[in-house]
């Protein structure tokens, strides 16, 4: 599993440019699996 900050670092280089937050967090969290241990998107506020 990747982590937010991982997935941060992973899609800033992919792109080759600094992704709004905005925008990854959108991402990173519909690529987290859906149940019980969801990632709270709050923490990320």
């Amino acid at each position: 599993d990747i982590d937010y900050e991982g997935f941060r670092k992973f899609l800033d280089s992919y792109l080759e440019v600094t992704t709004p937050d905005e925008l990854s967090r959108h991402l990173f969290l519909s690529f987290v699996k859906k149940g019980p241990k969801n990632v709270d998107s709050k923490a990320f506020k």
